[in-house]
């Protein structure tokens, strides 16, 4: 691992500077974030002063952020997603533990689960970057945590690649789930930005038609 360290050090997943081996991001870059206080706006996940209810609908009962997509956030979940820095996906994860545990504090989930991918999907990127954050986000709040209870069904275009009013429609039945892994269970959803809410909202009906007693739902940014 030294030695690995020497021809390919460490480097920020926000900035790209050199860091220490036992760091994911520079000083500057975790700083810099913008945290969204909570508790916050169990809608739009906004703060009280920045919600925005009033000019927009929500699906949500229960749903927060942990920083705004903005700065040093961007270029961190870029390069998770789109160049294979999953170390980020941990770093992260560990932001979406804390959020959930000061939004929801009277939750006491059963299970974490992440938003799924079509294994297609999967073997172009690589990995599944919700997934990864929802197993560590499960690890950080001692909770169990499952890839398997939620899956997608079909093929979909990429959301970041469509407005919003094609977002909203784009994944509606995308989304199923298993009966006997989420019937009756208070679930944790996890996913890395939220734009429309549409991804949450789908999965969210897919967990809720098949029995889920409640579902949660936080990411990492807010658009």
């Amino acid at each position: 691992m030294k030695i690995k360290r020497i021809f390919f050090p460490s480097r920020c997943g926000g900035c790209g500077k050199l860091i220490k081996v036992n760091e994911t991001v520079c000083r500057q870059c975790g700083d810099s974030l913008m945290r969204i206080a909570q508790p916050a706006c169990r809608h739009c996940g906004m703060s009280e002063d920045d919600c925005n209810c009033d000019t927009q609908a929500f699906y949500f009962e229960n749903y927060a952020a942990a920083f705004i997509y903005q700065g040093a956030a961007v270029e961190m979940l870029r390069s998770m997603k789109f160049h294979g820095k999953k170390e980020n996906a941990v770093w992260l994860a560990r932001l979406l533990a804390q959020t959930a545990a000061r939004a929801f504090p009277d939750a006491e989930f059963d299970l974490v689960i992440g938003i799924p991918m079509t294994k297609r999907d999967i073997k172009q990127r690589g990995f599944n970057q919700s997934d990864i954050m929802a197993k560590h986000t499960a690890r950080f709040l001692h909770t169990a945590y499952s890839s398997s209870a939620l899956f997608k069904t079909r093929e979909t275009e990429k959301q970041h690649m469509l407005n919003s009013q094609q977002r909203k429609i784009n994944l509606a039945g995308a989304f199923s789930a298993d009966k006997n892994a989420v019937e009756g269970k208070i679930i944790l959803l996890c996913d890395d930005i939220r734009t429309t809410g549409s991804t949450l909202y789908y999965a969210t009906d897919a967990l809720i038609s098949a029995g889920a007693r409640a579902v949660y739902c936080v990411t990492a940014a807010l658009v």
